[in-house]
Parts: C-alpha cells; structure tokens; sequence
C-alpha cells in the first residue's frame, strides 16, 4: 500500500480546520453580547435579575397596629407550669385556660373553639376535635414546646404552639387554614392548606423568630398541587 502524500492529506486537514468554525453559530455571542443563538437558530435574550419598575413609586407604610398581629408571646393565665412540664398538663386543660372569657386575645373566633371544646369533657371522647398533641424544642431553648392542633367546621384546623417560660405558659402561635397536611421538620412547622386558585396549594414555613419570640411565617408560597399534572 502506498503511503498518502501531502496533497492527499490536504482534504482531510482542511476538514479538521474548518469544523471548529461551523460550530461557533451554535456557541452565541461572545461574554460581551446580549444575545444567545438558540439550538434551533433563534436569538433569545441573556437572563436579567430583577428590576424595579416604578423605582419612583413611594413604598407603603407598615401595617396599623389594629391590622398587625400582636407582637411577642401571649400569657395564658390560671395554669402555672413548672419548668419543662408541660407534658404533665392535659392538653384540653391548656386550651381552655387560653379560651377563658375575658382571656388571652385570639386570632379566630374565641367562642366557636369554645364550643367545639365542649365535646372534650371526658378525657379521650370519641367526639373531641383536638388532635393528638406534639411536642418539639422548636425555640431551640431545651425545652419541648407543646404543639395542638383543633378541628373546625368546614375542614378547618386551629394550629397553636405553646411554651413554659419561667413558670407561665405562653402561646407562641395561633392560626387557622383549610389544611391538607402539617409536617414538622427540625424546628420548622409547616403547613399546606388549600387556596382560591385551582390546582394549587399554600405552603407556610413557621418558624421561631427570636427578635418577635414567637413563631413567624418565614416562608409563604404557593406550589402545584402534587396531583395536578405539568
């Protein structure tokens, strides 16, 4: 067999040269640029992070103090607790003392908890809509706090947190949703609950907030749901 010459071997060589240049279409613009050649040979612009669009627009105000939630914890009066004790009180007994009339503040309506509790007066009755009770060091304090969840008419449940501090017992968190699940991961609660928009659900990260000493809703997005198809 004879060997290739030099102007056999030119063909093949220029091929090698020439294929880098073909692809540089597909590569885009250079760092400079501000346009990117898509795969299908349309010029699609870079990503920009965000903007403002009205820079000129004076931002709201803080919400009223009748509009905001009250800031810190919340005393719950005629129950004393012993440091680290609150598994040794009846969970019912907790939420009464918070609903007594005349009592702590609520978020909800104090009388329609009030009388789904009633169907609790025997400990353990089948009726009773409060849930099995959790406890978790959600402070990050040592301590356990006490997490109750309330069934409501209409799928609704009541979620509050409590603490012992020093002998009193506060409430660290009350709030009310249509929920479909409450998980408990670390130190964090969170709750997914139905929203007015189809095919998509609420998700709510509660966490403790040593600056408000309560538990705050750190994170408040709404996702697919799970059954919804993409």
């Amino acid at each position: 067999m004879k060997p290739k010459t030099a102007a056999g071997r030119l063909p093949a060589l220029l091929l090698l040269l020439l294929l880098p240049a073909a692809a540089l279409p597909l590569a885009g613009c250079d760092a400079g640029g501000g346009l990117q050649v898509t795969d299908h040979g349309r010029s699609a612009p870079r990503a920009q992070g965000p903007h403002r669009l009205w820079p000129e627009r004076s931002p709201a105000p803080p919400e009223p103090k009748g509009v905001r939630r009250p800031d810190g914890p919340v005393r719950i009066a005629g129950l004393d607790v012993r440091k680290g004790a609150l598994r040794d009180i009846r969970p019912v007994d907790v939420l009464k003392a918070d609903l007594r009339p005349g009592g702590a503040p609520q978020s909800g309506d104090r009388g329609e908890l009030g009388a789904v509790l009633r169907a609790c007066e025997e400990p353990e009755a089948a009726g009773c809509p409060v849930r099995r009770a959790h406890y978790r060091d959600l402070t990050g304090n040592g301590r356990d706090e006490l997490i109750l969840g309330v069934e409501l008419p209409g799928h609704r449940l009541n979620l509050r947190v409590y603490t012992a501090d020093d002998g009193r017992l506060l409430r660290i968190m009350d709030t009310t949703a249509r929920v479909i699940d409450v998980q408990l991961t670390e130190r964090d609660l969170i709750i997914q609950s139905t929203t007015s928009f189809p095919g998509t659900e609420s998700r709510d990260v509660w966490t403790w907030f040593p600056e408000q000493q309560a538990m705050v809703p750190r994170l408040m997005e709404t996702v697919r749901s799970p059954s919804e198809p993409r």
